[in-house]
This record gives structure tokens, sequence and C-alpha cells, in this order.
């Protein structure tokens, strides 16, 4: 679609006078220009004269306001797609004509499993009005300016908008980021991206307070200061920002230090009064190191002095590794430890190196330890005890290397006050994998986990009093479904391949030939460890003559991706099925003993299934209409399947309009194709939502495509009088996609300073007034680029 671009240039003198009193002026730092650029883009509406808006945005990348614009009244809805569902909130309407903030995407995540580095869920936007001849669009509002490094400057901001500044980095290896509020009624969150977009680090400031963020930089490039202030007021919005390059003192196995963060904010008076003074709080990072294959131990102890007013605030403690988070945008892993006394074991699993920050005042005290404790392997498939004995809390950490992708199950008891337990590890890319492990008082009843090859740290955090037993039943997993045989009280995993909007049959036998009646746990995993169905089943054998018969079942099938299986879907890849027999009992005379240590033999099948379908219709559809017509024919079930598999156009909005011939009642559920993950959505509550019509005649449902694959089930009560039609209409419908605006462009000059030989008279200059009278005129320009529909 043709655009046309048009940009215009406002400039704003803003002059602000300060009176000093009899003093001559100083400016003790320098003030550096917001410019505000505002991005527009007008929506194209389609024939039926609604604009259909497809809003697929990342969460940092729309942080910038949005704003609706339209010139007369508009009703709209929406439809939020989420993990598993959507939310199709609306009808709202809105009065034009009218200019005002909106919320273009809900910006939700879909997550396959705990190995999943998660995916951003679009959003749709339906909008309309009764002269179907509204000219609608979007604004995206930001303000950007330049930054120093090293170098205290000032700054007024937009109230309510994302001012973005920039400053370049080279082989700086950490920084401390002080941030100060210019006035009492003001909060903001800002935070630090790197040159590719990743959170590195976030803080949030109120009123006049002096904050420091401790950050970790990803190497050289140029990196982006996003602020997000308001006023709990009217007036001027303005920071003080200190972005200052510090070199961590390193720490190496053996060496304790000890220091004291002096200072304080409670000032005393000639005249032996107290006064309250905002200060920087004193910030202090140390390096700590260890290899892939022992574990390094951090500790530390704080001493809090005391006075009549209950003692200082309690210092801030951040540990911050060489490493991202698996979540979708990859920030910088950090984590909070206790203000008083903790510890942190560590890898360093590809060469990272973690960093500890101390913040605070009033001569607080520290100790700090770095040492290579001799760290236990973690005992598998055995029970062992753990108590803490101590008045506070406990944490131990175990070692876990796993030369083979595993399956795991825990179970364990606890007394009144239990252990929690994590597992960690971190991949070669430096991708971070952490999540917690649950546990059952039964194997049975525990949770099952898939743990790729690889070596981990696992830790048990217990309070004071805290005792468990626990035993962590480790399994290999095999490649390929077939002949198994496990233990009872074992696990054990099965590897098979599988794609995603593909429907499986999965049969497990047992084929122990003996009289026993074997209870067992199964489940399905996807290759993200996302549990995609789990079960329990009782499977029996007895000897009939020369011959074995099924005590009760011996069988048991079940269809992945249907209804039956809770719409269990797969990724492209690889599935994991895992089979837990924790219950044998001899059956010749009924249900018996028990026995343990007990070897069953299974057999099990996984192939691709279909035979549950009536029919299955393929289609193509681009820029014109397309039908899908299904024959259904005479003499007919009560209730039958059928499929229709589209291929579509991402981002597109469709109407389905569907006709009927010998059709009582009709229900249908969709998958769409998701970063090689099915994506479900079920007909009570989400698909009925977006439907209009009868279900026994002619009816349309309206959605917009988050996939270019999309697989609708219907499932069709019949009429049996005749053969009947069940044919889809499938338009699509012109829809405007969200435009990125143009890319945050470098705002200062060489080495991180604002452009020209000149900077602080280009950005703020200095007049002298009189006596006593200083202005700083600030130059604030505004930039509006515009996009037209054609």
């Amino acid at each position: 679609m043709q655009r046309n671009g048009r940009r215009y240039v406002l400039t704003l003198i803003l002059l602000f006078v300060t009176l000093l009193g009899p003093a001559i002026a100083t400016v003790d730092a320098a003030y550096v220009t917001a410019i505000t650029e505002t991005h527009s883009q007008d929506f194209e509406r389609a024939a039926n004269g609604h604009a259909y808006v497809f809003s697929d945005e990342p969460p940092l990348s729309s942080a910038d306001t949005t704003f609706l614009t339209h010139d007369e009244d508009v009703v709209y809805s929406r439809i939020d797609y989420e993990m598993g569902n959507w939310d199709t909130p609306g009808p709202y309407a809105a009065d034009g004509p009218r200019e005002h903030k909106f919320d273009f995407g809900s910006r939700y995540e879909m997550d396959a499993g705990w190995l999943h580095e998660g995916t951003y869920l679009p959003d749709f936007l339906d909008f309309e009005n009764t002269t179907n001849d509204v000219e609608i669009g979007m604004k995206v509002k930001r303000a950007v300016f330049p930054m120093t490094l090293n170098e205290e400057f000032s700054v007024m901001l937009e109230s309510g908008l994302i001012n973005w500044g920039t400053f370049n980095l080279t082989d700086e290896e950490f920084l401390h980021i002080q941030v100060a509020g210019g006035q009492d009624n003001l909060e903001a969150e800002f935070g630090i991206l790197d040159p590719n977009g990743r959170p590195l680090c976030f803080e949030f400031v109120e009123g006049a307070n002096i904050v420091k963020m401790p950050c970790l930089p990803s190497g050289e490039g140029m990196y982006t200061f996003l602020i997000f202030p308001y006023n709990t007021d009217y007036g001027l919005i303005s920071m003080d920002i200190l972005i200052e390059s510090v070199v961590p003192q390193e720490v190496l196995f053996g060496e304790t230090i000890e220091d004291t963060l002096e200072g304080s904010e409670d000032v005393v008076k000639e005249d032996g009064s107290e006064v309250y003074q905002e200060k920087p709080p004193v910030a202090r990072t140390y390096k700590f190191s260890a290899n892939s294959t022992h574990p390094g131990r951090i500790r530390y102890a704080l001493n809090y002095p005391e006075d009549g007013n209950g003692g200082p605030d309690p210092a801030q403690i951040l540990i911050t590794g060489g490493i991202f988070t698996y979540e979708m945008g990859h920030m910088r892993w950090q984590d909070y430890l206790d203000p008083y006394s903790d510890e942190f074991h560590y890898y360093s699993w590809a060469n990272e190196s973690y960093y500890l920050t101390i913040e605070g005042l009033d001569e607080i005290e520290y100790t700090l330890h770095h040492d290579r404790p001799n760290v236990p392997m973690l005992p598998q498939n055995q029970e062992f005890y753990i108590e803490n004995l101590l008045s506070g809390g406990v944490r131990y950490p175990y070692r876990l290397p796993l030369a083979q992708d595993s399956v795991l199950r825990v179970n364990g008891s606890s007394g009144m006050v239990g252990f929690s337990w994590r597992i960690w590890k971190v991949t070669e890319n430096k991708i971070s994998f952490s999540r917690s492990i649950g546990f059952g008082s039964q194997i049975e009843y525990a949770n099952t986990y898939y743990l790729p090859a690889g070596n981990y740290l696992v830790t048990a955090s217990g309070g004071e009093g805290a005792i468990g037993r626990f035993e962590f039943n480790l399994g290999p997993i095999l490649d390929g479904a077939g002949s198994v045989a496990v233990d009872a009280g074992d696990v054990i995993g099965l590897r098979v391949d599988t794609s995603p909007l593909t429907f499986y049959r999965s049969n497990i036998t047992l084929m122990t030939h003996d009289n026993v009646s074997v209870k067992s746990e199964i489940d399905y995993l996807n290759g993200y460890g996302g549990n995609e169905l789990a079960d329990d089943m009782t499977l029996g054998n007895q000897q009939s003559g020369t011959s074995w018969v099924a005590f009760g079942a011996n069988t048991t099938s079940f269809q992945l991706g249907t209804d039956t299986t809770s719409y269990s879907m797969f990724c492209e890849g690889d599935g994991i099925i895992v089979l837990t027999p924790y219950q044998v009992n001899n059956n010749t005379a009924g249900i018996g003993e028990e026995y343990h240590q007990y070897t069953v033999d299974y057999e099990i099948t996984f192939e691709e299934y279909e035979g549950f379908i009536n029919a299955t219709n393929s289609e193509t559809v681009t820029g014109t209409p397309v039908w899908s017509n299904f024959t259904l024919g005479d003499p007919a079930d009560a209730t039958e399947t059928y499929v229709f598999r589209l291929s579509a156009v991402r981002g597109t909005w469709y109407n389905f309009s569907i006709y009927t011939h010998d059709v009582d009642s009709w229900e249908a559920y969709l998958y769409q194709n998701v970063d090689d993950c099915s994506h479900y959505i079920d007909w009570t509550d989400d698909l009925e939502d977006v439907f209009t019509g009868s279900l026994s005649g002619d009816g349309y449902l309206e959605l917009g495509s988050i996939s270019n694959e999309m697989l609708f089930v219907f499932e069709i009560d019949r009429s049996e009088v005749e053969e009947g039609f069940f044919n889809i209409l499938v338009t699509p419908h012109t829809t405007n996609t969200l435009e990125t605006p143009p890319p945050l462009e470098y705002q200062g000059g060489d080495g991180g300073e604002p452009p020209g030989d000149d900077w602080l008279s280009q950005n703020g200059l200095l007049l002298a007034g009189g006596i006593g009278a200083a202005a700083v005129v600030v130059v604030v320009g505004v930039y509006f680029w515009r996009k037209r529909a054609a």
C-alpha cells in the first residue's frame, strides 16, 4: 500500500526564570534538550466501513504513549490473544472528534514450557461508526534527549510520555546510574536497554529522592535510557542524572572484604538541631567468578548502627549476572538479596562473572567473603534427609551434572516448616533457565519435569526448624516409542517426533506376562518441558489356560489434540512420553499383595491419526474470498467431526460465513501455529463470543489470524434426516498493521556527549538578567511524521 510522508517542525521556546537572591547565578549541572516526536498513522477502512487494526508490537517497542484520533463517534471492540484463550472486551463507545490516550496492545505472552523463551501474542481492534465514513488513526509520541557519561546533567521531561535518552559505551565494565527527582510531586520509572533492545536494569524514583541503579552493560554500542515520569500535580518535571562508569573490585576465592557505607542524610546544625538533606546512597560493586564444574559461594553480613530513631534504612543488596533470563525480551539476570545476611551459590557456566552491589548510608558496616565450598552431589533415586538446626534460614546447594536428557519426579515429606527447591542452569549462549521444583507425598502425586543434559545447581531453602525427607527420581530419555521396561517406583521417558497442528494417537499396552495389575502415571511433554497431558491408568494381565488375557484392561489409548485429551497439541521438534509405574499388585485372586522393585514391560505407540475425522478440507486465502464446502452424508452420525485447514495471512481480519443444512447445532475450536507451537482457542467463552447467527442455520465468525496456519475443528450434531452440508465462506478484510516509529537515533555526539562544540549553549542558555537573576532557556523541538492511508 502506497504511503505518503509529510514532516512538520515546530519549535517551542520555554523560558524558566529562577531568582537566586543577591548571589551571582551559578549552574552546577548541564541542561539538555528534550525533543518531542509525534508519529502518525491513518487507518484504512475495509469495504464494510470498519477499520481493523493488527497490533503486533513487542512490549518495549510499543512502550511509547499512543493516542487514538477520530473525527466522529466510534464504537470499538478488541480481541486480546492470551495463553490458551483470548479476551474480547467491548464494545466501547468514544465520542468524536477527539484525540485521546489509547492502549493498542495488551501484550500477553505465550509460554510453552519452562525451557521456552516466550512469544509475544498480538491483538486486534475493530472500529466502526454509524456513517461508515470516519477518519481514524493513531499517534505515537515520544520525547528524546542526549546524555553524557561521567558528567551529571539535568533534563526537563514530558509528563506521561516515555522519554528516551541515548549514550554510547565502548569497553565500560559496569555502571552506577544516579537519578534525582527535581520536585516532590514526581513519580518516575526508568531503565536501560542495550544495543540489542534487551532490558538491563530498572528502578523507580519518587519525589525529590536520589536513587542509584547498578547496571551491567553488554558490550560496545548505543544504549537507551527510558524514563516514564508523571506528575502527581501540575507543573514542570525535571531530573538530574549521572551515568558513572565504575571498575568493580574483583574478589578472589578466599578473600574477605570489610568496609563501611559512609555518610548520612541526617545533618546536625550548629545549634544542635537536626535537618534532613537528600544525599545519594553510597554504592560499591564487587566482581566474582568461578568455573563450570565447581560452584562458588558469596557470603555477606551487615552491621547496622543503632540510634534513637530506630536505625538507618536497610541497605540494598543486588546480584547481577553476566547472563540473560530466558523470558521474552531476555532481561539481564538480577536478584535482590536479604539486606542483613545471605549467601549466594553460582557456577560460571559460560565463563560469566557475577557482580554484587551494596548500597546504603548511615555508616552501615559490611563484611563479604568469597569461597569455593565442597558442594555435594544431589542424591539420585534414593531417599535423603535434611534439616535446619539454626535459628535463621538456610540454603543447601547441590550439584547435578546430567550427561543425558532426563525426566524428574520428586517425592518427599516435610514438617510444619519445610524446604523449597529450585533448579538452575545457564546455556552456552548465556541464557539462564531456572524454576521451582515441587514434590508430592508419593511419587504418583509429584509433577514431572524435563531436564536437558547439562550442569545444574539445585538449592533447598528452609526457615527455622525446616525438616524433610526427599527422593529425586531421575530417569533417562530413550529415543523412539516401542518396547520399554521400567521398575515400579522409577521414571522413564521416550522421545518422539512432533509437529504443531497435528493430531496424534498414543497406545500404552501392558506386556508383562504375569498375574499383575499395574497403576501408572503417564505424561506427554513438549520439547520445552510443557505438560500437554497428564493421566493415570491401571492395566492388568492374567493367565487363562495357556494364554494371557486382560484383567480389566491391558491397553489404553489417548487421542491427542481433541476435547477428550484437553486439546493437547505439540510444538515442532520433540515430544516426551513419561511413564511412572508406582504400584504393582498380584491379581491372581483379585487385587492382592503389592510387589516392590518389580519390572514392568510396556509397548508404546505414537503416530499421527485422523481416523476420528469425517472429512478434512484445506484452502488458501489471500486477497479474495474462498469457499470450503463439506457434504454431510446420509445416513449420518449423531455427532460428526470436520477439520478445516486454512493457509492464511497473519495479521488479517477474517469473516467466516457459515451456511448449513441438516444440522441441529455445532461447536468449534481453533488452533494456530504460533512460533512453531500450537495456540488453542476453545468454543465456550472464546469462539462463541465472536459468533453471530444461529447454530442450526446460518451465521458467521469474525476474528483476526495470528498465524499463517489455522486449523478449525467443527463438531456437528446432525438432524439425521437427509444429506446435508456445512459450507464456509472465508472473506479477508483490509487490516491495518500498526507501524513501528522510526528507530531511535543517537542524540549525542562523539564520546557520549551531545552534538556540537558548545553543546551547553545549544541545549541550555544561561542569561544574566541582572544581579541575582538567571534563566535557563530550553529549546524543545517537536517533530511530526504522518503516514496516510492510500
